[in-house]
């Protein structure tokens, strides 16, 4: 049986720092490659103590051609969530995952839970579409493309 060395454990756990470092900074990008504006909210399940919740944040306006941040704290989150609607008309990109949102810029805990809704009548539920980021590798920075 071979014993680690201080030297190894001190390397060891440097690397796991870094490693957390990088990916508590994750970034996820949102690109507008449609012809007209959109604001986007996003939509992840947080788990930082192990009592996890559903959190949606917008609005973010993107204009045609334009990128942005969406957020850049990600953590390990394989599963991100957004929904897009058009500021000059009725198109909506939308898809399964009912959450909350709310009418102005908004952060919003527990956002799969219907007592939010009955507390604040300026919540209304939209269907969220899925983004699956596990690749199988570790992506630091990661960007939604809405199209057509």
């Amino acid at each position: 049986m071979k014993i680690i060395g201080m030297k190894t454990k001190r390397s060891l756990l440097t690397l796991f720092m870094v490693a957390f470092a990088c990916v508590s900074e994750a970034q996820i990008y949102f690109q507008n490659d449609t012809d007209e504006p959109v604001s986007v909210a996003i939509g992840m399940h947080y788990d930082t103590d192990g009592s996890g919740y559903w959190g949606t944040e917008g609005w973010f306006v993107c204009d045609p051609g334009d990128k942005i941040v969406l957020s850049s704290v990600i953590g390990l989150n394989d599963n991100i969530y957004y929904y897009a609607k058009s500021t000059t008309s009725d198109k909506k990109y939308d898809g399964d995952t009912p959450l909350l949102v709310s009418t102005n810029a908004f952060s919003i805990k527990n956002a799969d839970k219907d007592y939010q809704k009955d507390k604040h009548p300026e919540y209304s539920v939209k269907n969220f579409r899925h983004i699956d980021m596990n690749t199988g590798a570790l992506q630091l920075k990661y960007t939604i493309i809405l199209t057509y």
